[in-house]
């Protein structure tokens, strides 16, 4: 995806590997393609269950989950636990317009808020990414 300015050191450009969950289409394409541009290899999932389908099956590739909070099936919070029964030092970050009282209960968590511009994402990840 074209049309983003990254710095002029590149200093967004990774090479980890991140599972995005969201069920809007258009967000999930958006997502991927900056991501991948950006040197990043992607797994895409469009509900909850499917996350943690694929986390099951990737999770020592998967440095960073990216999960909307409202997803069906499975919500963010949920997918969430599931994958910290899994791994308690999995990296995990929701995106969401709308996160109300959802994140007082998970402090620990990174949070980018919707709707985000594509250098914010990359920013975002850049920083909840061990260097």
């Amino acid at each position: 995806m074209k049309g983003y300015e990254l710095g002029s050191e590149d200093e967004y450009l990774g090479t980890e590997t991140v599972l995005i969950a969201d069920d809007e289409q258009m967000l999930r394409s958006m997502v991927e393609a900056v991501l991948k541009e950006s040197g990043y290899t992607v797994f895409i999932a469009r509900d909850g269950r499917e996350a943690v389908a694929i986390y099951e099956t990737h999770a020592e590739a998967i440095d960073l989950v990216i999960l909307d909070i409202m997803m069906p099936f499975l919500n963010g919070v949920e997918v969430h636990d599931e994958i910290k029964k899994r791994n308690p030092e999995a990296l995990i970050m929701f995106m969401s317009a709308y996160a109300g009282e959802i994140l007082d209960k998970l402090p620990e968590s990174k949070f980018l808020e919707k709707p985000f511009k594509p250098t914010d994402l990359l920013r975002e990840i850049r920083r909840v990414l061990p260097v």
